[in-house]
């Protein structure tokens, strides 16, 4: 698990410890009401995802759409992370909350 924070303190990259590539990127847009916090999933299967065709696409999203409406649970992605991570991440979301 790597966590990475920008030197302004509006962004930081939480990465997943497992070796798959995924993570989120929380950002802070002090100067923004509308758009303040974003938070993005970052998938490390973007390459992996562009050469397929459209209806291989199409294929896969009906795939996943079916088992969650005939209640299969579908997990699309998740995120582990170790308690000193979840630790500093509450850091940081405590100090966004002071902004």
């Amino acid at each position: 698990m790597s966590i990475f924070r920008s030197d302004d303190r509006e962004e930081l990259v939480v990465d997943c410890n497992c070796g798959c590539d995924e993570g989120l990127r929380i950002r802070v847009n002090k100067h923004s009401d509308d758009l303040f916090f974003v938070v993005t999933y970052l998938s490390g299967h973007f390459a992996y995802t562009q050469n397929e065709t459209v209806f291989g696409v199409i294929k896969k999203k009906l795939k996943k759409i079916w088992r969650i409406i005939t209640n299969q649970d579908y997990c699309y992605s998740e995120i582990c992370m170790t308690r000193k991570d979840v630790h500093e991440l509450k850091e940081y979301l405590a100090e966004i909350e002071n902004l």
